[in-house]
């Protein structure tokens, strides 16, 4: 296969799709994701980032666990000719903030968990709920987790 490096990242698993058994993309907590989920998903992630002023050459940084809604952000980005810069989603906000500074970065994509956003710094703030893709059990074992970590469940 002759590859194009001016292609997005995005046609290049676009082809992986066509030549694969058409089975799942990847797996997350035991739930499979299929290649038609992924580009649905990143067609409209790239749509919403479009819709937030995100163009060819912007920098968006994502500081997100390994999950899908990280594969499909870094999709999403290069199918707008965006540019990714990545960091640990267990950065401290000081470090964010200046990775946020020295690229420019005119959003950032963090988890629901992160404590903190960064308006303040000129980046608008996006949360990710990456439980979205978990299994139903997953999810339930999550929310209970919360829930008796929130102080509402009796001590003994």
């Amino acid at each position: 296969m002759e590859i194009n490096y001016s292609q997005p990242m995005l046609d290049f698993i676009r082809q992986s799709y066509e030549k694969s058994d058409k089975s799942s993309f990847l797996e997350f907590y035991g739930k499979k994701i299929s290649f038609a989920t992924l580009f649905t998903h990143v067609d409209n992630c790239a749509e919403n980032f479009a819709r937030l002023g995100v163009s060819k050459g912007d920098v968006v940084t994502l500081a997100l666990p390994n999950c899908p809604q990280f594969v499909i952000a870094v999709y999403a980005l290069s199918k707008i000719g965006a540019i990714c810069s990545l960091l640990s989603p267990l950065s401290s906000k000081n470090a964010i903030e200046k990775t946020l500074s020295k690229t420019g970065s005119k959003l950032v994509v963090i988890s629901t968990l992160t404590p903190y956003d960064f308006e303040d710094v000129g980046a608008k703030t996006i949360r990710v709920h990456f439980n979205y893709f978990m299994p139903l059990v997953k999810k339930t074992v999550l929310a209970i987790k919360k829930h008796y970590s929130s102080g509402f469940a009796f001590e003994n």
